[in-house]
């Protein structure tokens, strides 16, 4: 992708306890041109084998408005948990969907140390279910 491309677009990894929901939620959001589909990350396993399982993608989000609503409103209404990618240009927002963020490198670690502030904690707790 081109630096100006990346700069038109935001990237979110976003985490749901339901795969078909999340898969569903991917293909919304790309069909309403709100967002894409950048990667599929592997299913995130607790410590705990009683614990929930979550799985997560990486999408980028058009800066443009109107996407950027849908794409939000469409991500709350299906529970997700979102984790806002930054880096030195474009801090996290402030809003209650966005529980934390990852600064650009990220290494595992801090992958893991941000999924447990935004709620799906991997160490056997489930996040509520609605």
């Amino acid at each position: 992708m081109s630096l100006d491309a990346q700069a038109q677009s935001l990237r979110l990894l976003v985490v749901h306890h339901d795969l078909i929901v999340l898969e569903d939620l991917c293909e919304t959001l790309a069909e309403t041109g709100s967002a894409a589909l950048v990667d599929r990350a592997d299913t995130l396993r607790p410590d705990d084998l009683d614990g929930q399982c979550y799985d997560a993608a990486l999408i980028e989000v058009s800066r443009n408005a109107t996407a950027y609503e849908t794409a939000f409103q469409t991500l709350s209404k299906a529970l997700a948990r979102v984790i806002w990618i930054t880096d030195d240009m474009h801090p996290a927002p402030e809003t209650p969907l966005v529980r934390t963020s990852l600064r650009q490198p990220f290494r595992t670690e801090d992958v893991t140390t941000a999924l447990e502030a935004a709620g799906v904690l991997l160490t056997g707790m489930k996040m509520p279910r609605p």
